[in-house]
């Protein structure tokens, strides 16, 4: 475990600028071959979103979208993120998990310690850390995607 929290702070400090300019709209569809070597991972597609709009429409809030293996439509989460220096902490809505984002050169890098979950309460899909959803590396991607 020591050795996995190291590995992720080293990560976190080289994938890091002075000032996180994360606003936009991020994305990724994990290739076949990439599923087939994690068989675990559940998740084919991740999509992020963070400050577009106004709160008055729904394309303005921050949230994070997932499509699990199986599934045609994606699972959407609404978030709260603090700016903090070089990263965003996000808590997602009704304590659907937490997860820390910087930015790279060409997107982000969202990583996660805990279970995290798509959707609602009731129905909603968790991704758990140990089944290969500790990491994602999303690119950035023209905003219209995200509205």
């Amino acid at each position: 475990m020591l050795r996995i929290f190291l590995v992720m702070l080293i990560s976190l400090a080289s994938a890091a600028t002075a000032h996180a300019e994360i606003k936009g709209c991020y994305e990724r569809t994990y290739e076949r071959k990439v599923l087939r070597k994690y068989p675990k991972q559940q998740i084919t597609f991740l999509r992020f979103q963070y400050g577009l709009g106004s709160a008055g429409d729904s394309a303005g809030f921050d949230a994070i979208q997932a499509r699990f293996r199986g599934e045609k439509k994606s699972r959407t989460s609404y978030m709260e993120c603090q700016p903090n220096k070089d990263r965003l902490s996000c808590g997602i809505e009704a304590d659907g998990g937490l997860i820390t984002i910087v930015e790279t050169e060409k997107g982000i890098r969202i990583f996660n310690q805990f279970d995290l979950r798509f959707g609602d309460v009731e129905t909603g899909r968790i991704a758990r850390p140990q089944d290969n959803h500790k990491l994602f590396t999303l690119f950035k991607v023209s905003e219209g995607r995200c509205k």
